[in-house]
């Protein structure tokens, strides 16, 4: 098994050379040890190696404390970081959530607390990248895909929109993130002037041949759309997939 390499931000000697011995024991390579924020913000850059994990105490000595210093390294580095602290009122577990710690460990702590405490934020921490890892994955296929293709919520608002979707329509991802889909864009019969809500159909798959999508700029684009609900494993909707193309570009 690889060797997890952990650095400790403790300002009190005897403390954190009683956790260094403590994950040594259960075979955790100790990289460095800092006793202040301003430390090793300074020095983290300069490290041969970054480590797996950064256990931080909460009150440090100098202007910086831990939670700051989390922040702050958290903005830059992808590295887990479990809070050791003598403190758990109100305020500071408070402001140590804004640093998205990976744990918390109130003082006096026990070897096996802490062991376990660091495996699940190791787990935790290799989970997330590799779900985001694949998050990209996918974006970037959707993204490439030749037909337009838009996500919703349960209740209609756009998650996601490729470039297609945004040639198509005329308004960008950015833009139309968290809106109803419906109060964006007008989809009609093709032989009939009405307004229809095929967007909104998350019962089942629904394949429409001849809709005309009534762009942002009000052109009428002649389009084939499938709507394919998204559903939990409960058979509950989540959302709502809605893939369309230029009928007339098809032709070409």
């Amino acid at each position: 098994m690889e060797e997890k390499k952990i650095i400790i931000v403790e300002d009190e000697t005897l403390v954190s050379n009683d956790i260094r011995e403590s994950l040594k024991n259960v075979g955790y390579k100790i990289v460095s040890i800092f006793n202040s924020g301003e430390e090793i913000l300074n020095s983290i850059e300069e490290l041969d190696e970054l480590p797996d994990l950064i256990l931080m105490d909460i009150r440090l000595k100098g202007k910086i404390d831990g939670i700051k210093a989390a922040k702050e390294i958290r903005k830059k580095y992808d590295i887990p970081i479990i809070f050791l602290t003598a403190f758990c009122d109100n305020d500071t577990l408070d402001r140590a959530k804004e640093a998205s710690p990976f744990g918390y460990i109130i003082k006096p702590y026990n070897e096996k607390e802490l062991y376990a405490t660091i495996e699940v934020a190791l787990y935790k921490h290799k989970a997330d990248k590799i779900l985001k890892e694949r998050e990209e994955w996918i974006n970037a296929i959707l993204k490439s895909i030749g037909d337009a293709l838009i996500a919703t919520d349960s209740k209609g608002h756009i998650l996601f929109m490729n470039e297609m979707a945004e040639k198509l329509t005329g308004w960008k991802a950015e833009e139309v993130k968290g809106k109803k889909m419906n109060s964006l864009f007008k989809i009609l019969e093709d032989d009939e002037n009405s307004t229809i809500s095929s967007f909104d159909s998350f019962s089942s798959i629904n394949i429409s041949e001849n809709l005309i999508l009534v762009a942002r700029n009000g052109e009428k684009i002649k389009i084939r759309e499938n709507a394919t609900p998204i559903k939990d494993e409960k058979g509950n909707i989540k959302g709502i997939v809605v893939v369309f193309y230029n009928r007339e570009m098809a032709k070409v």
